[in-house]
């Protein structure tokens, strides 16, 4: 049995693969903001889902997109080499869109007064120029002591090359400050651009005590439950992650919730044969929207969250803080504003009341190394892995990229120029232009990815084309327009079969939405149960 749970600011909900039946079961539960793991061991019971009968238990949460959303996540201090303490303040100088006069850089999740200065430095390359001061770092970490900081984000100047002065600070804050939690910006984004580098650090850091206390308890229920199969966590650039993983590293959790959408909507995409998609994703705290191109999901590496860029793989998902739930409230000018706050599943929302061949391969041959540790330590087999080598490519003289997938193999000659050309394919398609520039290599990235066995999700029964077997009745409308109520047609979901039409005005009603057709608008059911509706002109 296979379950799979998402978490969000308002509702959890659940969806049950019984492979011996072949069924599918969905639930919805509010989420319990005091304690989300109580709601998802409640989603669990709800959906008659007994732990020790689950093998994989797959879960995407908006958790730690929410805190950042929504501004509640931990107090962070910043350790930065001196001489940089404004790196975090200070950002970029462009912005978009470039001429609004009314753009306002966002506000930053660490205030000044807790971004700290430690004596080291090294260059591009690695080299040591100027010692780690042991002594003056631990005299910062005694300072942060005293603040009321939960978590530590270390962000030294070129550590993506060398990494020893930012373990050497982690050793101090250790020592110095065991209670904190502590972020390393090499672990998550070994590239340069150090503003990107020490935001993806203090993001990571900010949601950190928030998802480590909530999968810690969440796994504990659940294997005091019974529970000894497989759980794990959506990665925001797809694929999934250990809850070991997960509780280390976060940040790559901010979009677990909403990738998990985009990811099925492609699967279902390639099932009933339509390879292009708009995937929307509306929640009780935000609206997230995706495509899906060609069968394929666009994964981009510099990402942003409200302005705060981020430099991990995420799926291209864009988000805004606005849902089904979000406060409207005034402004000092007396405008009216929504969100980003939200009401949450408490008290609810008011209707309820990112060189040369040999060299470039063993680069990627030392990525594929440390991926394939990574995946046996999390209990994949060889034959279970598999792994997506890719290049961030640029003409010469620009500042931002193009990802290129590169072959899994030692390169030879004649790989070198087919790349260049997939890049100048690649750039055509994203820019709409090409140039005859050299073809600079930025990034060399290498997705490791553990392969679980892939369940076939059950098609429904086939229906004669009518649906009255699943209507229920009858609810009126109200139609602003027409300044009247209209009668719509109530169906029941999980009653409809494959081939089965209805004909607007209708409503639709599952555990997990709603389905509103209005007149003119006409919906047949898929064999697998999705909706395909046309809408009518109106």
């Amino acid at each position: 049995m296979r379950i799979a749970v998402d978490v969000g600011g308002t509702f959890t909900d659940v969806i049950v693969l019984d492979e011996k039946t072949n069924t599918l079961r969905l639930e919805k539960v509010e989420t319990t903001p005091q304690d989300p793991a109580a709601g998802v061991l409640q989603s669990f019971q709800k959906a008659n889902a007994r732990l020790s009968d689950i093998d994989y238990f797959v879960h995407g949460a908006t958790l730690g997109l929410n805190a950042l959303l929504t501004r509640t996540g931990a107090r962070v201090a910043i350790v930065t080499t001196k001489g940089f303490r404004d790196i975090y303040e200070l950002g970029r100088t462009s912005h978009d869109p470039m001429y609004d006069f009314k753009y306002r850089k966002p506000k930053t999740l660490v205030p000044r007064y807790l971004a700290f200065e430690v004596t080291e430095r090294s260059d591009f390359q690695g080299n040591v120029l100027t010692p780690f001061d042991h002594a003056e770092a631990a005299a910062v970490a005694r300072q942060i002591r005293t603040l009321g900081v939960e978590a530590v984000a270390v962000c030294f100047l070129h550590s993506y090359a060398n990494p020893a002065h930012e373990l050497a600070m982690e050793e101090v804050l250790r020592h110095e400050c065991p209670e904190l939690l502590v972020t390393l910006s090499h672990r998550l984004s070994r590239e340069y651009r150090e503003y990107e580098r020490t935001s993806t650090a203090v993001m990571d850091a900010y949601i950190k005590p928030v998802i480590r206390s909530y999968l810690e308890k969440l796994d504990g229920g659940l294997r005091r439950g019974g529970f000894t199969g497989y759980f794990l966590l959506i990665r925001s650039g797809g694929g999934a992650m250990t809850v070991a993983s997960a509780t280390e590293q976060p940040v790559h959790s901010v979009l677990s919730g909403p990738a998990g959408g985009v990811i099925g909507a492609r699967s279902l995409s390639q099932l009933i044969g339509h390879a292009n998609r708009i995937t929307l994703d509306m929640g009780g705290t935000s609206l997230d929207a995706s495509l899906v191109v060609d069968g394929q999901i666009t994964i981009e590496h510099e990402a942003s969250f409200e302005g705060l860029p981020i430099s991990i793989p995420t799926i291209d998902i864009k988000t805004i803080g606005a849902g089904g739930g979000s406060i409207g409230w005034i402004d000092d000018g007396g405008h009216l504003q929504v969100g980003p706050q939200s009401a949450g599943a408490v008290p609810g929302p008011a209707c309820y009341g990112k060189a040369d061949v040999s060299a470039i391969s063993r680069i990627y041959a030392g990525l594929v190394e440390r991926g394939q540790q990574a995946l046996g330590r999390d209990g994949f087999q060889a034959k279970a892995q598999t792994f997506l080598c890719s290049a961030e490519l640029r003409y010469q003289g620009q500042e931002h990229t193009v990802n290129v997938p590169i072959p899994g193999r030692d390169l030879t000659a004649s790989d070198i120029a087919r790349i260049a050309d997939d890049f100048n394919a690649a750039h055509l398609t994203q820019y709409s232009h090409h140039m005859n520039d050299p073809v600079e290599i930025v990034t060399l990235r290498v997705s490791a990815v553990g392969l679980l066995p892939r369940p076939l999700l059950p098609t429904i029964a086939a229906g004669t084309g009518g649906s009255e077997n699943a209507r229920k009745g009858n609810r009126s409308v109200y139609q602003p327009a027409l300044d009247t109520t209209v009668d719509y047609a109530v169906y029941d979901r999980g009653r409809l079969l494959c081939g089965d039409r209805i004909d607007g005005p209708a409503i639709i009603e599952e555990p997990s939405s709603t389905t509103v057709l209005h007149p003119g608008d006409v919906m047949t059911v898929g064999q697998y149960g999705e909706l395909v509706i046309e809408v009518g002109k109106r």
